[in-house]
């Protein structure tokens, strides 16, 4: 998906299919985007900006996130 910069909230929470992820060019990931997505195990999002809460809520196979040094609110 070319020239996406924001991931909305819940947008993909429940997602039983996400298991391994590269967010290469999205900088702002809402609440709750990856909400209890239980088979996420990796997550890499090497241009991210900000993080905004419980994107991550549920998600209880998640071992690796790569942020960069670039975020700067989470």
């Amino acid at each position: 998906m070319p020239n996406v910069t924001r991931i909305g909230s819940s947008a993909f929470s429940g997602c039983s299919s996400l298991i391994n992820i590269d967010i290469l060019e999205v900088i702002v990931i809402n609440n709750s985007a990856f909400e209890n997505c239980t088979k996420l195990q990796s997550i890499n999002m090497s241009k991210i900006i900000k993080l905004y809460d419980d994107i991550f809520n549920g998600c209880s196979s998640l071992e690796s996130i790569y942020l960069p040094k670039t975020i700067n609110y989470l």
